[in-house]
């Protein structure tokens, strides 16, 4: 958004600093003939105005202070006298170009795809998943964390997902096919405990973050499950077989999301045929219904 300065104001805004000159310089009168002789074209002067950020705006007045206002040093005479000789469109330009905001971008080791599923009666499950957007920087992440609806908000059977790109959120996908997921469930006795929203963060914080250190090259990616009797957040690793790895990607998952010792989490195969091929001993079922691996 642009603002422009009128020519009035402009003018008001001179006076007042040639009144503050007045009081504090004794030389007053040298000075105002060397502003009267710097051509201040009012149109050329935009305010930069960013709007959901805090960045700094130039002046009329911050321009004239840095460039007007001297010291009483020795050498203001000879500053004072220069001002004549410099064109007002580069004093512009050169101290827009000091003023303006520099953006620091943060860039993440994986480039990230965010997913969305709504499960809709007659609709086959590729035309209920859509690709929302893919980032590689902190600041694309929140650009569209913030316009996301909330976890706890989300409609009954509706997910959301964050894979690596360009790993696809189903389990047939060749990097998935062959490992599972640590699954943490949000009963209503786990409620208690657990905030959906603030576990949901947490968990795609420490995905992009490569906060599961050396075993980060393991972990596709976490989806989020609203449903009406239990909602999940499941953390999808590449591997099933390496138990020592599966444990400490999951001890990991509860310290980083900061599981209470009272809520446990399961480790359910991403493809349930895989037990019928290996010697595999579930310990229990799920609150979905998935034969769980290991339990932590």
């Amino acid at each position: 958004m642009t603002n422009l300065l009128t020519e009035s104001t402009t003018i008001t805004i001179v006076n007042k600093v040639l009144d503050d000159i007045k009081e504090n310089i004794g030389d007053y009168h040298q000075i105002n003939e060397q502003v009267e002789k710097l051509n201040v074209n009012s149109e050329q002067i935009h305010l930069n105005i960013n709007d959901g950020e805090q960045s700094k705006s130039l002046n009329i007045q911050n321009l004239l202070d840095k460039n007007i206002l001297l010291s009483n040093t020795d050498d203001h005479k000879e500053n004072t006298s220069s001002l004549s000789t410099i064109d007002s469109n580069e004093l512009l330009t050169s101290h827009i170009l000091m003023n303006k905001q520099i953006e620091l971008i943060h860039p993440l080791e994986n480039q990230w795809s965010f997913w969305y599923l709504k499960n809709q009666q007659g609709k086959d499950w590729q035309d209920n998943l859509m690709k929302l957007a893919t980032f590689s920087y902190v600041e694309e992440f929140w650009a569209l964390f913030n316009h996301l609806r909330v976890a706890s908000r989300l409609p009954p059977s509706c997910d959301y997902m964050l894979f690596k790109t360009p790993i696809l959120p189903c389990w047939e996908d060749s990097h998935n096919s062959n490992g599972g997921r640590w699954v943490l469930y949000f009963s209503k006795s786990e409620q208690v405990y657990l905030n959906l929203d603030v576990c949901w963060l947490a968990s795609m914080l420490a995905l992009i973050g490569g906060q599961y250190a050396q075993d980060t090259n393991y972990v596709n990616g976490v989806v989020l499950s609203a449903r009406k009797s239990c909602d999940r957040i499941a953390l999808w690793t590449s591997i099933h077989h390496d138990q020592q790895l599966i444990f400490r990607i999951g001890r990991r998952m509860r310290e980083l999301i900061n599981i209470p010792r009272q809520i446990h989490i399961l480790f359910e195969l991403h493809n349930q045929e895989i037990s019928t091929t290996t010697n595999i001993t579930y310990k229990k079922k799920s609150t979905a219904g998935n034969k769980v691996l290991y339990q932590l």
